[in-house]
Order: C-alpha cells, then sequence, then structure tokens
C-alpha cells in the first residue's frame, strides 16, 4: 500500500512539474518574440514630432507618416540607411544597408547590431538605396506573427493590393511616396537580379515585363512611369517560395 501510495504522489509531483514545464514554454513563446520583435526596430524611438505629409498617387488623399530623427539612428548604427513605412500593414522599420563581406549579416541581426532572430529589413549587397532596383529583404516571421515583412504576402491578393497601394521611403535626404505596382511569387531557384539599367527606358520595359505576369497588380503602366524601382522580397509562410511585391 505504502509503495502505490508513493507511486501516486510521484505521478502527480511529475503531472505538476510537466504542466509548469509547458506553462513557461508557452510564456515564452510569447513573450520572447514580442520583446525581439520590439527590440528589432523600436520605432516609436527616433521619431520626430513632426509628420511627414505624403500624397498617395492611388487616392489623391493627404496621408501622413512619422519623420525620422536621422542623427539619433546613425548614431545607433550608421548602416541604418532609410525607413520604409506602408500604412495600414504592420511595416514600419528601418532599413539597412548588407555589406558585401557579409551580405546575410542582417538577416539574423537587429538594427541595435545585436543578435535577434527578427534581423532587419535591408537592401541587398549588391546594390544601394540609389540604385535603379533597389532590392529589400526581410523575414515572413509566420503565421501568428505579421511583423518584419510577413504582410508582403498580402499583396498576392488582388483586393489586398488595391486597398494597400501606399508605400512610403525615407532617406537622410528625400522622403519617396511610392505606390505599389505588382506582386508575384516565384520560386528562389532561377530568379534573375537587375539592380542597375543603361536607360530608363530599358528599366521601363524590364517592369512592364514583371507587370504583365504578375497575377496581382496596379492600372495599366504608363510610358516613363518609373524612374526607380523598389523590389520587397519575403519568404513564403512555409519557405519554399518568395512573395515579391514591386513599388515606384
Amino acid at each position: 500500500m505504502k509503495d502505490k501510495a508513493k507511486a501516486k504522489r510521484l505521478t502527480k509531483v511529475l503531472a505538476g512539474l510537466l504542466v509548469l514545464l509547458v506553462s513557461v514554454v508557452m510564456i515564452c513563446a510569447i513573450i520572447i518574440p514580442h520583446e525581439a520583435q520590439r527590440v528589432a526596430s523600436k520605432p516609436s524611438e527616433g521619431r520626430t514630432a513632426t509628420p511627414v505629409v505624403v500624397l498617395p498617387s492611388e487616392t489623391g488623399e493627404d496621408r501622413e507618416v512619422r519623420g525620422i530623427d536621422w542623427r539619433y539612428w546613425q548614431s545607433v548604427n550608421p548602416d541604418i540607411i532609410g525607413w520604409i513605412t506602408i500604412p495600414g500593414t504592420p511595416i514600419d522599420y528601418p532599413i539597412m544597408q548588407a555589406h558585401r563581406e557579409d551580405p546575410t549579416h542582417y538577416l539574423n541581426y537587429d538594427a541595435y547590431d545585436s543578435y535577434n532572430f527578427y534581423g532587419c529589413i535591408y537592401v541587398d549587397a549588391g546594390c544601394s538605396i540609389e540604385s535603379d532596383n533597389v532590392i529589400i529583404f526581410g523575414h515572413n516571421m509566420g503565421y501568428f506573427d505579421d511583423s518584419m515583412f510577413t504582410s508582403l504576402t498580402n499583396y498576392l491578393d488582388q483586393n489586398y493590393l488595391d486597398g494597400h497601394q501606399m508605400v512610403v521611403i525615407q532617406t537622410p535626404e528625400k522622403v519617396m511616396p511610392l505606390s505599389v505596382r505588382a506582386a508575384e511569387e516565384i520560386s528562389p531557384y532561377g530568379y534573375e537580379k537587375r539592380v542597375e539599367f543603361d536607360s530608363n527606358e530599358e528599366l521601363q520595359e524590364y517592369y512592364l515585363g514583371l507587370w504583365q505576369r504578375a497575377p496581382s497588380r496596379s492600372a495599366e503602366p504608363k510610358d516613363d512611369e518609373l524612374e526607380q524601382l523598389f523590389t520587397l522580397i519575403t519568404c513564403d509562410s512555409d519557405g519554399y517560395t518568395r512573395a515579391i511585391v514591386y513599388a515606384g
């Protein structure tokens, strides 16, 4: 009888420890990613009190985004070269410049250059924020976390694209109100990366080709519509394909 009682008490203790362990894991699963994401951008820091008014071409209505305190952010990390905001989405982050000697550094490091699995939004090491086609990467954080570039996958739906066409990119020199032009899902294999073109006509031809093949897109392009193209890239939720959003 004593052995049975001891065994019963031991079973209860083990069950209690298991419940406690599961609870700790669940709490960590909620708190740690949230804290990591908060540290990854801290968008409330380094913002100016005066908003920047931009005029999105698709509606003609004034929209405001917060200005950036560039002195603050570049004292944090000189690799911060811009800021991307997509109104109506969670995307509101600093943009880093990747370096050729370590092109994937900001996949796993935040704006404070600390290890962080959220990484950063960053410009491909093969181009700059001034390139003809600026390629910008960011993580897709999965089904239950809409931070970083997760929202880009929504642009594969035409209705979502129609309702979220405005993109604002700020640099220390200028504010660029852009419009989403097209979105597509592709295999990461065989993707042709082009960042510079011999002429604006060549850039327009490249843009027209991707617009024509994209299943989700804006109104038909006009001649000389773009001076610069921004290609925003993230993984799909399973990591097998890439969602690409083109803005300009």
